[in-house]
């Protein structure tokens, strides 16, 4: 009677694990789901196909609890024709990394100083700098004249269900002075001196 199955939920609070890339919500029903039905995303996010019902996780840019809903066509004797998946995904501040810029570029994005090769973090944190002061994202250079290098903190709010705690993690920022071309002052040489000395 129930031909969607019965409704489902799944915690997943390690979302940069590449198996979440290709998470089957049909897999995760409850009772005897008929297969050929058709899955929609209760919030609109993005990583959903609809037809074959295969989640990629990883596309969803803050942890929280999101709801999917199976569907299948209405037929004789079947009292309930769809199903709803509940997932809560916890929170993932990526990973950090180092970078260098050269402050001719005038502007860094803060987010560039994550490790590439790994997912990236959510995008619902906040960052902060080496006093604990929130700053934007994009972060002015142009103006800086010698090398310094700076610490950051990314932090995502907690999802209680996997922590109680916000997750952080911190980026390292090396900041080269852009080239001088310096000032042409006029020098004059006396005839009697041999250039040699020069």
């Amino acid at each position: 009677a129930q031909c969607a199955g019965s409704d489902a939920q799944k915690i997943i609070c390690d979302v940069e694990n590449p198996s979440y890339k290709n998470l089957s919500l049909f897999s995760l029903l409850g009772g005897s789901p008929v297969p050929g039905g058709t899955w929609s995303d209760d919030n609109k996010l993005r990583g959903l196909d609809p037809v074959t019902g295969v989640l990629d996780a990883q596309l969803i840019t803050s942890g929280g609890v999101y709801h999917y809903t199976y569907t299948t066509p209405d037929t004789a004797g079947c009292l309930n024709n769809k199903a709803v998946v509940t997932l809560t995904i916890g929170a993932y501040a990526g990973v950090g990394s180092q970078a260098t810029v050269c402050s001719e570029s005038g502007s860094f994005n803060l987010f560039n100083a994550f490790d590439g090769t790994v997912m990236g973090p959510h995008s619902n944190g906040r960052w902060t700098n080496s006093s604990g002061q929130y700053v934007p994202s994009s972060l002015d250079i142009g103006k800086i004249d010698q090398k310094m290098t700076l610490q950051f903190t990314y932090t995502v709010p907690p999802v209680l269900e996997c922590s109680a705690t916000a997750k952080s993690v911190n980026v390292l920022v090396t900041i080269l002075r852009k080239p001088q071309t310096g000032k042409v002052t006029n020098l004059t040489l006396c005839g009697t001196a041999g250039l040699a000395d020069y």
